[in-house]
């Protein structure tokens, strides 16, 4: 009778808890599903699969309900992907490989697909002179502006093609993955940095441009979520120990607010799937994820699967709490200690946010990310000199870590740091 007690007082406890937010699947089968494109109502979805062989474009409403049949758009056997709506939801911009192997952008009429007349036919927009990629409409559906690199093997970079006239006007030197704020005031891009990707803004009006993400990671897949904001896909952790952050790596989806520049990305998913192709509209974002071989379409509401808290100690409460729930879970942890300390910004209070990357360090060491765990409790230590309890714990963090990590240290020198690190805790506490 104690035991049915206690367990019926542990199944309260934990119905009461707040518990995390997962995708669901808008478009899932034995097929390959991604790249999903949304019109500006958000009543339908293009996208692209094999569910008829070669990559096709495909395209479903959503108004009734994610689960109407979808309707195949193309019928080439080389391949096409990455579609997008005009403005006006009438028209759908695309890539194939039918006339050219490195890419060719094509135009189609939604109203002609939704009549159910069968697949609409196309109108090929350029040539075979370079490789054109990732399509996007100018807010007055007047033009695209997508990347496009020479065969010579030049790096990529954004153009734009008028519509009418098919003139074409190249708009910077290198860049890839463009996409269009509603207002048509800003283009978000990746833009190469070195060997890593980070991603720029750019007014195609004047021409300026500017960082919005750099450093350490590959940032990919941009997409407006409203005027402020952009959704993206990030390879920012060394998922697999080799040293080096690749897209070897499992990435995961983030959020950049516009209106507060300098405050970091933060994150909506966890690494437990790869996170890709995201596109946004009202308070949802749907994306392709990969899990176990399986590739399909998932939706999320775009405050993510780790919303944020009221405050820092709900938000530290909440990321304590997944670590207690899902044990063998370690991505979702992680996501929420990486989601505490993204809420408090660049400007929080430096004790605040040393003890949280103290704690998404340690997180970091049990999942087995030594070199994420390291680097984290060395930044501790660099960068909250103030917060001095923490910056020391810090230091003999990442020293432990190094000679776990790399053996070379003698076994008195890890008990004698273990011992240190344990007194700091308890000074702390």
């Amino acid at each position: 009778m104690g035991n049915l007690a206690a367990l019926a007082a542990l199944t309260l406890y934990l119905a009461a808890q707040p518990a995390p937010v997962f995708p669901a699947r808008v478009a899932a089968g034995p097929a390959e599903d991604y790249m999903p494109a949304l019109s500006a109502d958000g009543e339908l979805m293009a996208f692209v699969s094999n569910r008829a062989g070669a990559p096709n474009i495909w395209l479903m409403k959503l108004a009734e309900g994610p689960l109407q049949l979808p309707r195949r758009l193309t019928s080439g056997t080389a391949g096409e992907k990455s579609p997008a709506f005009s403005p006006d939801g009438k028209w759908l911009a695309f890539v194939s490989s039918s006339t050219d192997a490195e890419g060719d952008l094509f135009l189609l009429s939604v109203t002609a697909a939704l009549r159910g007349e069968g697949p609409p036919p196309a109108e090929r927009l350029t040539d075979g002179a370079t490789a054109d990629r990732d399509p996007v409409f100018t807010a007055d559906g007047r033009a695209l502006i997508y990347s496009a690199a020479d065969k010579t093997g030049g790096p990529p970079g954004l153009w734009r093609l008028n519509l009418k006239s098919r003139e074409r006007e190249r708009l910077t030197a290198d860049g890839q993955n463009p996409a269009v704020s509603p207002d048509g005031r800003q283009v978000v891009f990746v833009a190469r940095e070195g060997d890593g990707g980070g991603l720029a803004l750019l007014d195609p009006r004047t021409g300026e441009r500017r960082a919005l993400l750099g450093g350490k990671g590959i940032a990919l897949f941009p997409a407006f979520a409203g005027d402020e904001r952009v959704v993206f896909t990030w390879y920012a952790e060394d998922s697999n120990n080799d040293g080096a952050i690749t897209i070897d790596d499992r990435p995961a989806l983030y959020a950049l607010d516009l209106a507060r520049p300098g405050a970091p990305p933060y994150p909506l998913t966890s690494t437990e799937s790869y996170a890709l192709f995201p596109a946004a509209r009202g308070d949802t974002v749907y994306f392709t994820a990969r899990e176990d071989g399986v590739v399909d379409i998932v939706s999320l509401p775009l405050a993510g699967m780790a919303p944020p808290q009221e405050s820092a100690a709900a938000d530290i409460a909440r990321a304590r709490e997944r670590e207690r729930y899902y044990p063998n879970r370690p991505a979702l942890g992680i996501l929420a200690w990486r989601a505490a300390l993204a809420a408090r910004g660049e400007d929080g209070a430096a004790l605040e946010r040393a003890g949280i990357s103290l704690e998404l360090s340690r997180v970091y060491e049990q999942a087995g990310l030594l070199r994420e765990a390291e680097t984290l409790a060395r930044a501790v230590a660099e960068q909250f000199p103030s917060a001095r309890r923490e910056a020391g714990l810090a230091s003999l963090r990442a020293t432990l870590l190094f000679a776990r990590r790399t053996g070379k240290s003698p076994g008195w020198l890890i008990e004698r740091l273990a011992a240190l690190e344990k007194e700091w805790a308890a000074a702390k506490s």
